[in-house]
């Protein structure tokens, strides 16, 4: 069983992780948004097209609000002495690093995406942590 320094290294990192995709979540709905919406409103999009996006948009910030939720679970889990879920973070590392990765290249190398790789892989030190099969 890890030392608590050890559990603290692979935990820190997913709080950080966590509060990052909370945060952005955030910034994505209540930042983001009135940005799009006023861009497609002047493009003369169609209202029923700007709804649709609308409701797509705040499904992908409350999405990042539920993500973000979990890491910073498993990380308390962690901290606490408790198990983590592998399975758990594994779908959310490789969400966010498949998801940049695929964004960076369909949006031409923006460099933003990036952000998304580098918060998938501060989630990765809490597989170091025991998980739920290897809890006595």
């Amino acid at each position: 069983m890890p030392a608590a320094s050890d559990k603290r290294a692979g935990a820190i990192p997913g709080l950080v992780a966590g509060g990052f995709m909370v945060a952005s979540a955030f910034t994505h709905g209540f930042g983001g948004w009135p940005n799009l919406r006023g861009a497609l409103e002047r493009a003369s999009v169609e209202p029923a097209h700007v709804g649709s996006l609308r409701v797509g948009w705040w499904f992908g910030s409350a999405a990042m609000v539920a993500l973000g939720a979990i890491v910073i679970a498993q990380s308390l889990s962690a901290l606490r002495g408790g198990p983590v879920s592998r399975p758990t973070v594994v779908v959310v590392a490789l969400m966010y690093m498949a998801f940049g990765a695929w964004a960076f290249l369909v949006r031409d190398f923006n460099p933003f995406f990036l952000m998304f790789i580098a918060t998938g892989l501060l989630v990765t030190p809490l597989l170091r942590l025991p998980g739920q099969i290897d809890r006595p």
